[in-house]
């Protein structure tokens, strides 16, 4: 099978026309119970003079459902299906990384052609063709939105490939989307830890560490987390 999917705008020649690769790709971290509360995604732009790196993690949403819930005004079923806290579909943190590179770089006033490296080969697949994402998949709404804003800022650039690429070459990615989620796991055992540590202040170091930032909150170690990097939880030899 061709991994390079290219969308109908790529006949334009790129004789005269800059050309970008993108790597993006998400992370998220599961909870003892299942649910997965902490996510994000990374990305990497070469070529043509537009060379960046950027990461992100899910904070915002996160405080955007403790406002709602703290204040008593109830998100809408919509809003928390669009803009989830607890994602269930790693395609949600990996369209926000190739959303965000793109509007990266329509906001740096690119326009040339533009190939994107993803590790996921079901979904580069279906972004290629231009499949919609099923009804009944998981977080539906959500990759349905990202989706159509995808759409939207494809439109801007000469061409869009999207391009299946083994996790082994996306690493440069996977490690800026795991990079955001560490920093705050990171910032959750420094808190719990002062909690332990400070009679004094205990109180409010471990309301930091437990509504604040997200993740599992009865899971001190981030070694017990089911993080799927690699680096907290290591594989076990076979």
């Amino acid at each position: 099978m061709n991994n390079a999917h290219a969308l109908p705008n790529t006949s334009v020649s790129r004789n005269a026309v800059p050309l970008v690769d993108v790597w993006f790709d998400g992370a998220w971290i599961r909870a003892p119970s299942g649910e997965s509360r902490l996510w994000g995604y990374g990305f990497k732009v070469v070529g043509a003079g537009m060379d960046h790196e950027d990461y992100h993690v899910s904070l915002l949403d996160h405080y955007l459902d403790l406002a709602s819930t703290v204040l008593g005004i109830p998100l809408e079923e919509a809003d928390r299906a669009v803009a989830p806290t607890t994602i269930r579909s790693i395609h949600v943190a990996d369209i926000e990384g190739a959303g965000n590179a793109l509007a990266h770089l329509k906001i740096q006033g690119f326009t040339g052609h533009v190939r994107m490296h993803g590790d996921s080969k079901s979904l580069v697949e279906r972004l290629s063709a231009g499949v919609p994402v099923r009804a009944d998949a998981r977080d539906a709404a959500a990759i349905s939105e990202r989706e159509r804003m995808l759409v939207q800022l494809v439109g801007t650039f000469a061409s869009v490939e999207w391009l299946w690429v083994p996790a082994a070459q996306n690493a440069a990615a996977n490690g800026l989307a795991w990079k955001g989620v560490h920093e705050v796991i990171e910032h959750k055992k420094m808190w719990l830890k002062a909690a332990d540590t400070h009679h004094a202040g205990g109180g409010l170091a471990r309301l930091v560490a437990e509504v604040l930032l997200p993740g599992d909150t009865l899971d001190r170690d981030i070694a017990q987390m089911q993080c799927q990097c690699g680096r907290c939880r290591p594989k076990r030899a076979r």
